[in-house]
């Protein structure tokens, strides 16, 4: 984008200036003497710099060197420079491949349904190593977790990460206006429809169902969950860790799942309808 003397100053609202190539200056935008105005933009990965001469920053501008490192903090006191203070805001501008990570700290959304969604998105998001017990995904009793439902792969990692107060209030997933029970499952993780995230070196801790899965609810789904810490979950009905159901075969190693409760079957982990993890 460029912007001279004679044209008058732009506003460029709502973009993403990415992987763009200048000579001299002004990879992403460049201005000469009247200053565009910028608002909630991303501008990263351009050469030779993002932007070259005076702008006006308006605020929700993300402006970085590399597109595929995003930076995450809930009060901007742990890294000043982070792009968002909300793991949503970073997982819907990351693509496929990108790392995310997230700084000790808080974090909770209002969208309805849960915390984070992960989009389907082949991306890494994680804490700092060491600091799940600091790195905290707050469902505030009003939402789950983390959900993963358009078809995440083992590429979608999820990682160091602490997941608490989940609670598996309806939402509608699959947009057919009917509370299905699944629907209402998985306090903490919910996994859906040939969704397979890997989630690992996590603590998964506190959360709950009036459904299944108070902790993890694997449905048609078969994450690789490696590392974690499952405790004091529980579910009203199965699965009060872990609820494996409709030939889910999650792959379960080196976690420790312990004090989880359900009302019926599963304290720690259920198995239904052709469902075999390998543990």
């Amino acid at each position: 984008i460029y912007n001279s003397v004679t044209s008058g100053a732009v506003n460029i609202t709502g973009c993403t200036i990415r992987s763009n190539t200048a000579g001299t200056a002004g990879g992403g935008v460049y201005s000469v003497n009247n200053a565009p105005n910028l608002a909630s933009n991303i501008i990263c990965s351009n050469t030779s710099d993002q932007i070259g001469g005076p702008y006006n920053d308006n605020g929700g501008n993300v402006i970085r060197t590399n597109c595929d490192y995003w930076v995450v903090d809930d009060l901007f006191d742990d890294d000043p420079n982070a792009d968002f203070d909300t793991i949503q805001a970073a997982v819907d501008a990351a693509s496929d491949g990108d790392e995310i990570l997230v700084m000790p700290g808080t974090y909770t959304d209002t969208q309805d349904g849960h915390v984070v969604d992960m989009k389907g998105k082949a991306i890494w998001l994680h804490g700092l190593e060491g600091q799940a017990e600091s790195t905290i995904i707050d469902g505030q009793n009003a939402r789950r977790g983390i959900a993963c439902y358009q078809g995440e792969s083992a590429d979608t990692i999820i990682a160091n990460l602490m997941i608490t107060n989940g609670n598996s209030i309806w939402y509608d997933y699959n947009d057919d206006d009917i509370e299905d029970f699944w629907e209402t499952s998985g306090g903490g993780i919910i996994c859906y429809s040939n969704s397979n995230p890997t989630i690992t070196d996590s603590t998964i801790v506190g959360n709950n169902t009036s459904a299944s899965g108070g902790g993890i609810r694997c449905f048609q789904s078969n994450p690789i969950i490696t590392g974690c810490t499952i405790t004091g979950n529980a579910a009203d009905y199965d699965g009060g860790g872990i609820s494996c159901y409709s030939s889910s075969n999650p792959t379960i190693t080196d976690c420790t799942i312990s004090d989880n409760t359900a009302t019926f079957d599963g304290g720690g982990i259920s198995c239904y309808v052709s469902s075999s993890p390998i543990i």
